[in-house]
């Protein structure tokens, strides 16, 4: 993150930082998603690049592009413009088992799902779809996960209804889309989050930040750090 080093190069500040992910859904299942699409007048299997122009969103160098750009993310638009929107059930389900085996694996599942989906990297696999069994399966043996659990795991359904609770927690307290994320300070923040988002100690940021918002939420949950001891 450019806030930690900013912050650590500028006024000597260093955070000793912990992260996990949460799962959550912007539209569901794979009937939710084909209605989204059938609504825009697109088919099931229609390319990124057509539900961004219907969308509005396919401005150059804007939106999302800006956040990649900043955070030093490059992409391979062509693969990327190709991919296609499915139901996110799976992968997420296949993440929290890598996280159930090591949590090191589980931030490497993620990171090979997004690199593929999101940066256009590291596969040949096509369409590019969340829902892929052999796009699910190779992002596992690159996450170093044993292939015949991750296969018995899409084969079940384990850890669907833990993802569905959470899930709909998140619903219960307002959160209808992505990103959000939670800061907090161990021993001071209590309680979950979804729980008592507003615990001191705990500081919640709704939508995508740029390096300046995250260095005043460090330097705020630096203040509490201090405050408490």
């Amino acid at each position: 993150m450019l806030a930690l080093k900013e912050l650590k190069d500028e006024e000597g500040l260093t955070f000793n930082m912990s992260y996990e992910r949460q799962p959550f859904f912007l539209r569901g299942s794979q009937e939710n998603v084909n209605h989204w699409l059938a609504q825009l007048g697109l088919q099931p299997d229609a390319p990124r690049s057509q539900v961004m122009k219907k969308m509005g969103w396919d401005q150059p160098g804007g939106g999302i592009d800006v956040l990649f750009k900043n955070a030093g993310i490059d992409r391979d638009m062509d693969v990327v413009n190709n991919c296609q929107y499915a139901d996110t059930m799976n992968s997420q389900r296949l993440a929290m088992y890598a996280t159930t085996v090591d949590a090191e694996k589980g931030e490497k599942m993620w990171r090979a799902l997004s690199r593929r989906y999101f940066q256009g990297k590291d596969t040949q696999i096509r369409p590019i779809r969340l829902d892929s069994r052999p796009l699910l399966l190779e992002c596992a043996a690159e996450a170093g996960l044993d292939l015949k659990e991750a296969e018995r795991v899409l084969d079940s359904d384990l850890f669907r209804k833990e993802i569905e609770e959470v899930v709909e927690k998140m619903h219960s307290i307002g959160i209808n889309s992505i990103p959000v994320l939670c800061f907090e300070v161990d021993g001071v923040a209590e309680g979950s989050w979804l729980d008592n988002p507003k615990a001191k100690g705990r500081l919640i940021h709704h939508g995508s930040g740029n390096p300046t918002e995250f260095r005043h939420i460090l330097q705020q949950l630096h203040g509490m750090c201090r405050a408490s001891l």
